[in-house]
């Protein structure tokens, strides 16, 4: 039995994540236009998992925290970066958060190489 739960559930997690990562569904996470990697955050980012992709969201939430996660904790923190890891594995053009590292690194004075 808990095996049909859990499968039922990764299929409802995989089709959400399939819209949302389909070239041009508009999602924020692959929006690397200097509009959308100044004006990103990470509420807004979010407010779209929770809107498009319910599943995922819940799903990580329970994995950081036993309680709801709140904006300002280390949990929701890594909730997020999470999410746009794991989306960017799936569709390398959810680029934006990669896109802000990057530009955080360089302009801040990264020298290394990784």
């Amino acid at each position: 039995m808990p095996e049909v739960i859990i499968n039922s559930a990764a299929t409802i997690i995989q089709d959400e994540c399939k819209k949302l990562c389909k070239r041009g569904s508009g999602s924020m996470l692959q929006n690397t236009s200097y509009d959308g990697l100044i004006n990103f955050t990470w509420d807004k980012c979010s407010k779209e998992l929770k809107a498009r992709c319910p599943g995922l969201y819940t799903v990580l939430e329970a994995i950081v925290s036993d309680i709801p996660v709140t904006i300002s904790t280390k949990q929701f923190v890594h909730l997020m970066t999470t999410a746009a890891t794991g989306l960017y594995s799936r569709f390398q053009e959810m680029s934006a958060v990669q896109y802000i590292i990057g530009l955080v690194s360089t302009n801040g004075g990264c020298s290394l190489k990784l």
